[in-house]
């Protein structure tokens, strides 16, 4: 199943012990109201989002995966020992408004 959504569901579905598996998927677009917690979209969807151009785009980190040695809640990187991956790097600049 796949869950998009904004922190506060995000939040119930990690309590609830529902997820196995988190992957984040970035997009070169910010969206989303002013009070909200993380990207997400607002009352008319997407169409007051900030288009962004993609420079470049480094992965550097792995999926999480729940552990299941680990205490209840709690989630571990599948990527090996010896990787050196460990977090996202993205660099973007604002495109031109279209006229």
């Amino acid at each position: 199943m796949l869950l998009e959504g904004g922190a506060r569901n995000n939040a119930a579905f990690l309590k609830a012990e529902l997820v196995d598996e988190i992957s984040l998927v970035l997009f070169p677009a910010l969206g989303g109201r002013a009070r909200s917690k993380t990207f997400e979209a607002g009352e008319d969807g997407l169409a007051e989002r900030v288009r962004l151009n993609l420079d470049s785009a480094e992965v550097r980190a792995a999926v999480l995966k729940r552990n299941s040695s680990a205490p209840r809640n709690s989630y571990a990187s599948d990527h090996r020992t010896d990787d050196k991956v460990t977090r996202f790097r993205i660099r973007g600049r604002r495109r031109a408004p279209q006229t």
